[in-house]
């Protein structure tokens, strides 16, 4: 059934898919500059939202109805709740007992991620603008998701807080700690300048070269 087109409905759909945008405008940036920013950023990213999913299934305990294994006590989420059925119903949530947001975890380590590539160049990079719409967009994701019971009723706010959390740490130890050692260079992530390309143009019969800016 298509949704009615009303501005209500579009914001809605829009905070619904946010993620999911976020994701595929980077995914699409890196294929553009014909770089690998994308699989380093989406990598931990993946492992995380796994780890998660696995989680809950561990969580829960699990009876039989039907065909299915269900999760007992789980909060089958509706359409705005989650796009895509998840493995393992991995996109339930139990209402009352504690389970991990996937959206807060996918905020958290998104801001921290790209703080981080920034804040590594000094803000040479740029990027601000970008960090301040996904900080905005994050917002309003997991207020709609705590107003709406998406992450369940009584410890909603630990499962976004403690998402939050765990996302953003990890976000910022794959910037500060982890890609460094590995031997990774600035290169590798968004927002960051790229040494052995610049630009040259001719300013009064001089050459003068400036950094190239790459997202």
């Amino acid at each position: 059934m298509a949704i009615k087109l009303t501005l209500n409905n579009l914001l809605i759909f829009i905070t619904s898919v946010s993620p999911l945008i976020i994701t595929l405008f980077l995914i699409l940036s890196s294929v553009f500059h014909g770089d690998l920013k994308a699989i380093f950023f989406l990598l931990p990213l993946i492992i995380l939202q796994f780890l998660i999913i696995i989680g809950k299934r561990a969580w829960q305990t699990e009876r039989t109805v039907g065909d299915y294994q269900v999760k007992t006590h789980m909060l089958p989420t509706h359409d705005i709740c989650s796009i895509f059925e998840l493995p393992f119903q991995g996109h339930k949530v139990n209402p009352k007992s504690f389970s991990m947001s996937l959206n807060g975890s996918f905020w958290g380590y998104t801001i921290a991620y790209i703080l981080a590539s920034i804040m590594s160049v000094g803000g040479g990079g740029g990027g601000y603008p970008f960090l301040i719409f996904i900080s905005l967009l994050g917002a309003a994701d997991l207020i709609f998701r705590k107003v709406t019971r998406c992450e369940g009723t009584r410890m909603s706010l630990v499962n976004i807080g403690i998402g939050l959390a765990v996302g953003g740490l990890i976000g910022f130890m794959m910037i500060a700690i982890i890609y460094p050692g590995m031997g990774l260079d600035g290169t590798n992530t968004y927002f960051t300048f790229e040494p052995p390309q610049q630009k040259c143009k001719v300013i009064n019969n001089k050459f003068k070269c400036v950094k190239k800016r790459k997202i």
